[in-house]
């Protein structure tokens, strides 16, 4: 997916956000600000936005005086220790039955729809009746009962992993079928995303992993490393989490399953569906 005119905006907002969290006084925000609004004003928008959050990150690590590398980490940790009490009540999620594959995926999209980048700091109970509501919403049955079918027959399944938090509930999605699951991370921080240092605390320590060798909060394989194309090319399917894995990996011409929450209204309008809306979409199956 390119970048449009109406993703700049968003964008702008990011960078105000990083530019906040890098800490120092506003003369240096102000620094990061600049510098990540002029790289987006000159940005090429032939990539996908998730390119341009990479630059934006890796200019105000370069341009703050004491660059965090990873200033979400306080984010992180809250979220994914509410993912793991949460995931160890699912007994008082209404109806939840864990063997059933259609109930786990939506554990998983509840994950996204709960969002533990913004809610991280609710408590366990308040948190459950978000995710008994994300129960309820619409997906499509028929795509769910295809991509059963093809998790079961694939010997090698590629899971490339969104956000902390939810990544515990991915866990527990796939965890039927472990033996032939490798799970992808990003090869360093950026965002809210998972990579190897978050795997231990989320209960994904002794899981086959692999990194993308590039910061970029989505999956560009010319930027990834050579170990991740290949398995990325190998696998007999692919479980893309999260909307930035869909922005940059739609097209690919491989078989993936796209699962996330439809939040942007440009990605919205390319589909054809509503906003904020959990989307379940088979790509080459």
């Amino acid at each position: 997916m390119k970048s449009y005119p109406d993703c700049l905006p968003c964008l702008a907002r990011n960078v105000l956000d990083i530019a906040k969290l890098m800490g120092g006084d506003e003369a240096e925000q102000l620094a990061v600000l600049r510098g990540g609004l002029a790289c987006l004003a000159d940005c090429d928008m032939r990539m996908p936005p998730p390119f341009h959050l990479h630059e934006v990150w890796d200019l105000a690590q370069n341009t703050a005086k004491c660059p965090n590398p990873d200033p979400y980490a306080h984010k992180k940790e809250a979220s994914t220790n509410l993912a793991l009490e949460l995931a160890s009540n699912l007994e008082k999620l209404p109806g939840y039955n864990p063997a059933s594959f259609e109930h786990r995926l939506r554990l998983a999209t509840s994950g996204n729809v709960l969002d533990f980048g913004i809610y991280s700091d609710l408590q366990a109970d308040t948190a459950l009746k978000v995710m008994a509501e994300a129960f309820q919403r619409k997906i499509d049955l028929e795509a769910v009962a295809q991509l059963e079918k093809k998790v079961i027959s694939a010997k090698s399944i590629l899971y490339i992993l969104d956000n902390c938090g939810e990544a515990v509930f991915d866990r527990i999605f796939m965890e039927p079928y472990q033996d032939k699951v490798t799970y992808g991370v990003r090869g360093g921080f950026t965002l809210n995303d998972m990579t190897r240092a978050e795997l231990e605390a989320s209960g994904m320590g002794e899981c086959r992993v692999i990194d993308s060798g590039c910061n970029i909060p989505g999956t560009i394989l010319e930027y990834c490393s050579a170990e991740y194309k290949a398995a990325f090319l190998s696998a007999d399917l692919i479980i893309a989490k999260g909307q930035g894995n869909f922005e940059t990996l739609d097209g690919t011409g491989r078989p993936i399953a796209f699962l996330f929450m439809a939040k942007c209204p440009i990605v919205c309008g390319l589909l054809g569906v509503e906003q904020n809306t959990v989307q379940l979409k088979l790509m080459n199956f």
